[in-house]
């Protein structure tokens, strides 16, 4: 039952986002999805432990923090 109702709220609560730029990121180009959604959706912030993220701090006008990060900034 637990699982079902966030499922369902998973669902209800998600919105489809049609990426239409592609980015190249040679750091490690599995990570270049992470960084077009971000600008598709104008994304304030991406959370993330993977450095070839974390290294750049900032991409556009997305700041990318981490988890530890995001704890400290939102917790006050």
């Amino acid at each position: 039952d637990r699982i079902s109702r966030f499922m369902n709220d998973y669902v209800n609560l998600s919105n489809m986002v049609l990426v239409e730029s592609r980015i190249d990121f040679p750091r490690d180009s599995k990570d270049a999805k992470f960084l077009e959604l971000a600008k598709a959706v104008e994304a304030d912030y991406i959370i993330s432990g993977d450095k070839d993220l974390t290294d750049l701090d900032f991409f556009e006008k997305t700041n990318i923090i981490t988890p530890s990060s995001f704890i400290q900034i939102f917790s006050t």
